[in-house]
């Protein structure tokens, strides 16, 4: 704990964490910064998705599989949402999802997909998904403006230095 003395000259205490987990966290200022990470293989879906995304002043990432997904997620960023696809190549959209769950990661994930039977609608979601548009591809502006506003802030990713590590060891 550190105390520091306010403005009215009131004892206030802080933690004083050594825990980098912070890092995660945007500098503090008024606009909130929010990430987004577009997984998908078809190019028309993701330059659709950025086009958008930038629109709302959202920092885009985009990639074609999980592989480099599950990369930049482990290495580099934490990101607030993950517009991810149920069908890849190696590591599907299910798979990545429960992965990402299991590892305890703060994210919302967003399925866009093409039509799901209702079995597989099931898997995605019981995988750890939030929410699934399967009859929308790419989103129309308005669903994805919806999206992004009902992000919550983000938070710290609690798991985060020991993923990172496993990551890099390989």
């Amino acid at each position: 704990m550190v105390g520091i003395t306010d403005d009215k000259g009131k004892q206030v205490m802080l933690c004083d964490s050594e825990d980098s987990e912070d890092d995660d966290f945007p500098p503090t200022t008024d606009e909130r910064i929010i990430r987004a990470l577009v997984v998908h293989h078809d190019d028309h879906i993701v330059k659709t998705h950025e086009v958008m995304l930038n629109t709302l002043d959202v920092e885009t990432h985009s990639v074609k599989t999980s592989q480099e997904a599950m990369k930049l997620i482990c290495v580099e960023e934490v990101y607030d949402l993950i517009l991810l696809a149920r069908y890849l190549p190696i590591i599907d959209g299910v798979q990545m999802t429960k992965m990402l769950r299991d590892m305890e990661y703060p994210t919302t994930i967003v399925g866009v997909t093409r039509l799901l039977t209702e079995s597989q609608r099931e898997d995605f979601f019981s995988a750890g998904l939030d929410g699934c548009f399967d009859n929308e591809r790419p989103l129309t502006d308005k669903t994805l403006a919806v999206i992004v506003e009902s992000i919550p802030r983000r938070q710290t990713w609690k798991k985060r230095n020991i993923y990172s590590t496993i990551y890099q060891s390989f």
